[in-house]
């Protein structure tokens, strides 16, 4: 409508007199460059609170990226910034860097197996006598007799039934595959847990110790029970190795924990009612499970009681008194104990100096002194200095103090 096509002269008047007020009437935005500062500035405040509400999604990325000029600093980053950039902001989220340290260690640990195996195609590992029953299991046979008939192990399956059930869906792998993706996922695991309060740990020193060498090279489970015990949904594989599996529970209590481990226990007595047995049997035959505290010095390890709130001082006493086979790859879970970078490299100097002391010390009438000298060295090397450690601090629970063994 304009003021020529109006015949009336009244509404003349009265559309001149509207005008005059619409021109009259202040604007908030002001005119011009003013008005488009505005638009922009409410348009940047509509992208932060969406934003911060909830994570974008696609179809916001493409449309707000049409307009980065719109957006907060960390949305240019995130969405309308080159590769390169986008790779910088990846690398410094922590929870990625915990994904790709995690990550890195647990390909090499799984590498190391895969091209040592190939390499020594008769050589047997510890992971095998399960490997072994699992797959007669599958075949409806007897999983310790089979084992027992395999001529590369002098022994029955030393393990207890559930072992056999969780390492069943690795039967369909190859042996040397099967012990790779073993130890590569025990690897993983344990970099993730120890990095929950430090990316950069002092406890990643475990990666290159005697004991984690010494435990890959002969695909154990002490690893991956170590970060099982500090993930409470995984800490039903306690169960696959009671011994350690024990002492891990002790220093690492939680519901959950225990609910899934008496699951997975009736689980398997529930499909096979007699492998307890069968089990009881077979670890009478290797009579290589040692309680340290029989060992000289082996008293002194209960002085950590004075400290009974703290975890690491759990662990401690409940390694001292649980029968297991006291070899180096038994002391992972000694590197939850330190918490600076200096306790840390103690521990790892005990433990190296154990290992090369008993390996050195040889050789020895049988296989039962054989463990018998390594838990005399490891004791002397790595439990009572780890003793020492722990009754230098507090009695306190781990909620009063910052510590880095808390459960992830």
């Amino acid at each position: 409508m304009c003021l020529a096509s109006i015949a009336n002269s009244e509404q003349r008047k009265d559309y001149a007199a509207s005008q005059v007020r619409s021109r009259s009437r202040p604007n908030r935005h002001g005119t011009g460059f003013a008005r488009l500062h505005a638009r922009q500035n409410h348009r940047f405040t509509a992208a932060r609170r969406t934003f911060s509400s909830s994570r974008p999604p696609q179809r916001w990325a493409a449309q707000v990226c049409c307009r980065p000029r719109t957006l907060p600093k960390t949305l240019r980053t995130r969405f309308c910034c080159g590769p390169d950039q986008k790779l910088t902001w990846f690398l410094k989220g922590r929870r990625y860097q915990r994904i790709l340290l995690a990550f890195g260690l647990g390909v090499l640990a799984g590498l190391y197996v895969l091209f040592h195996r190939w390499a020594n195609p008769g050589t047997s590992s510890d992971l095998m006598q399960v490997w072994i029953g699992a797959r007669a299991w599958l075949h409806g046979d007897n999983p310790y007799t089979a084992v027992r008939a395999w001529q590369q192990w002098p022994y029955p399956l030393l393990y207890p039934f559930p072992a056999v059930l969780i390492l069943t869906p690795l039967t369909v792998l190859p042996a040397a595959v099967a012990e790779s993706m073993f130890i590569g996922v025990s690897t993983s695991l344990l970099a993730w847990v120890i990095t929950r309060e430090q990316v950069f740990s002092p406890n990643l020193v475990v990666f290159v110790s005697a004991p984690f060498l010494y435990a890959i090279a002969l695909v154990q489970w002490a690893p991956l029970l170590t970060g099982a015990a500090l993930t409470p949904w995984l800490g039903f594989l306690l169960v696959c190795k009671p011994t350690i599996g024990l002492a891990l529970f002790c220093a690492f209590p939680r519901w959950k924990t225990g609910i899934a481990s008496g699951l997975l226990l009736a689980l398997s007595v529930l499909i096979w009612p007699h492998w307890i047995n069968e089990w009881r049997s077979a670890i009478a035959e290797a009579p290589n499970a040692i309680a340290p505290v029989t060992l000289w010095g082996g008293p002194l390890m209960l002085l950590v009681l004075i400290r009974w709130r703290r975890p690491e001082s759990r662990l401690l006493a409940a390694l001292a008194c649980i029968p297991h086979t006291t070899l180096a790859y038994e002391a992972v879970p000694l590197f939850l104990v330190p918490r600076t970078w200096a306790e840390t490299w103690i521990v790892w100097g005990g433990t190296f100096l154990a290992f090369v002391g008993h390996r050195d010390a040889g050789p020895y009438e049988s296989q039962l002194a054989w463990v018998r000298a390594s838990g005399y060295w490891l004791m002397l090397c790595a439990y009572l200095p780890c003793v020492a450690l722990v009754l230098r601090r507090p009695n306190v629970a781990p909620d009063a103090e910052n510590v880095r063994v808390t459960p992830a």
